[in-house]
């Protein structure tokens, strides 16, 4: 459960923000940008918005998803982006891989974990959405 949660905190699917930059390339840093600083500063309601919806609707909404990163004993202390993949389409869905490194302070052990998510966008790229990788 704890690999769980802390999955979805450095991803878990993100609703993205709408993009400042004019490509999807731009728009897709700028959300993850705005994914890593809501995770970081404990801001779950601003991760949860960031996150699939249709996941985060399975843990309660937006509140429950909050109360639920919140009582998990997990603070994340960093993430780093090793890899962000091209971006393919696929239909009208935009997507791309994204690897990244995790340090994390779990009930005052710290810890590192690899992994990846996927960055989505139904709208060319303009608003994107995240979720663990699978």
């Amino acid at each position: 459960m704890k690999r769980f949660i802390f999955s979805i905190l450095t991803v878990g699917l993100i609703l993205g923000l709408s993009g400042c930059g004019s490509s999807p390339e731009d728009s897709l840093q700028s959300s993850i940008d705005k994914y890593k600083k809501c995770t970081i500063d404990n801001d779950f309601k601003c991760v949860a918005k960031l996150t699939d919806p249709s996941l985060v609707e399975t843990m309660g909404g937006i509140d429950g998803f909050s109360k639920l990163m919140k009582s998990s004993g997990i603070t994340i202390l960093a993430i780093n982006i090793k890899n962000i993949a091209p971006i393919k389409k696929d239909g009208n869905i935009l997507s791309s891989r994204i690897t990244y490194t995790q340090t994390a302070k779990v009930h005052d052990e710290k810890m590192s974990m690899d992994s990846s998510f996927i960055a989505s966008s139904k709208d060319d790229g303009k608003t994107w959405f995240f979720s663990t990788q699978q």
